[in-house]
Order: C-alpha cells, then sequence, then structure tokens
C-alpha cells in the first residue's frame, strides 16, 4: 500500500506565478501518475478540492474545512482498492467536536480521521493534519488531542500525517515515540527539506510526516523533490511511504 502526504499550499495572488491557477494541472497529473492508496492533503480550500476530485476520478475524498470557507485535511482514497467504513473531522482543542482552537494557536487546526477496508478485508485507519507552527508546546497540544481520538478507537494499524511544522528534534516526535508510532524516515538516508518556499532547497530537515503504529511495517519511504514543470508542485514536497498491513 502506499500513502502519501502533500502539502498543496493555498491559492493566494502573493504566490504570483506559483499560485494555484498555474500549478493545479500538474498537480492532478503528478497524483495520478504516483497513484498512492491513500492521500492527505494539507491546505486545500473547496474550489481547489473541486478541481482535483474532477481531474482524480478513481479517488473519493473525506473530511471537513476548518472554519468556513477554509482550508481541508482532506483524505483521498483510491476506491477501486478501499471502502470507506468511517470517518470524521475534529478539532485540535479542549472542544474538539466543534470549530474551536486552542488559545494559544494561531489558526483553527483540524484533523481527518478515516478507517478503510481493502479488497483483502484488512482494515487501515488514518488521520491528515496540518499542526500549528507557533510552538513546540501548541504541536504537542494538538497531538495529544490526535492520539487520545485514536485511544478510543477499534484498534487496528494506524497512521498519523500531514504538515507538523517541526523538525526531527522538536519534542512532538518524542511524544509520538513513547505512543509507539514509528516515523518513516527512521533509517533512511533521506532527512532533507520538505518545506522550500518554491526554491527547490533540498538541504535541511523535514517538516513533512508520515508516521505508522507497530502494527505497520513501511517498506520504502520517498521524499518527491524533483521539478517537475516549470513550476514547482506546491512550496512542500510530497512525502510517499510503501507499507504493508
Amino acid at each position: 500500500m502506499k500513502i502519501m502526504s502533500f502539502n498543496v499550499r493555498i491559492n493566494v495572488e502573493v504566490d504570483k506565478m506559483n499560485s494555484w491557477e498555474y500549478r493545479k494541472d500538474e498537480v492532478a497529473k503528478f497524483i495520478n501518475k504516483e497513484h498512492p492508496d491513500i492521500i492527505g492533503l494539507q491546505e486545500p480550500n473547496l474550489e481547489m478540492l473541486d478541481y482535483l476530485m474532477d481531474k482524480l476520478t478513481r479517488y473519493r475524498m473525506v473530511g471537513l474545512p476548518r472554519s468556513n470557507n477554509g482550508e481541508f485535511t482532506p483524505i483521498l482514497y483510491d476506491t477501486l482498492k478501499l471502502t470507506l467504513v468511517f470517518t470524521e473531522t475534529f478539532w485540535l482543542s479542549d472542544s474538539p467536536n466543534k470549530e474551536s482552537r486552542f488559545e494559544t494557536s494561531f489558526y483553527i487546526r483540524i484533523a481527518t480521521y478515516g478507517l478503510f477496508k481493502t479488497n483483502e478485508d484488512k482494515f487501515i485507519s488514518v488521520v491528515n493534519t496540518h499542526l500549528d507552527y507557533q510552538s513546540e508546546e501548541i504541536q504537542c497540544m494538538q497531538m495529544k488531542v490526535i492520539l487520545d481520538y485514536l485511544k478510543q478507537k477499534t484498534i487496528y494499524p494506524q497512521v498519523i500525517m500531514g504538515d507538523f511544522n517541526a523538525i526531527p528534534s522538536a519534542s512532538i516526535h518524542q511524544l509520538l515515540h513513547e505512543n509507539e508510532f514509528k516515523s518513516i524516515y527512521l533509517g533512511e538516508q533521506l532527512l532533507c527539506n520538505t518545506f522550500h518556499g518554491f526554491t527547490g532547497i533540498t538541504k535541511g530537515e523535514p517538516i513533512d510526516y508520515i508516521y505508522v503504529s507497530k502494527h505497520l511495517k513501511s517498506i520504502h519511504s520517498k521524499i518527491l523533490d524533483q521539478k517537475n514543470t516549470e513550476n514547482y508542485l506546491s512550496d512542500h514536497f510530497p512525502v510517499t511511504v510503501e507499507i504493508t498491513i
């Protein structure tokens, strides 16, 4: 099973020639070419998702916006390989069942949960999120909401992915390790930059991650740092991993 996390960058005029209008065709082509079974996107709004879902004909999308006309953290899944069992979007706050945020968070933050069944009758649960960049403390507070949510679910193999806005030395990673989640980067020689600001610079450290529970084995992981067209697909590089359930 192939999983991808990809911050596609919200559509804003300040990006000029890097704005969504100039990238959207290539993003859709790229996803269709890579063809992950499950994709976690960060930052798309409804207009961006409507375009992508029209082009990604084998996929369906689950997730809600973080606020009215706001950004999503959607999960896309290949309907020929997976069946959706249950999905829910929750807010990373003291009140996860309604639109809300921690007082120290710069933005309202959400996570999307999906439980899927494979054609082989195996199950996998997935969380896609985009954490705040304000501090390591708020990132840990938000991740604890996700971990507490997962503890209430039936124990299936679990994936947590997204833009964590945290380099590998940040305390959020210790929290995930203590809860028996493994980074796909461990043991791999690919700890390069994932946020490049449309520059293509690879020197640095990642802030985009895929974590898997102890029930899963990651076979091969990759940061897709190549330039596909005259424009970069986003200001982030996509991250992929192949796993066995």
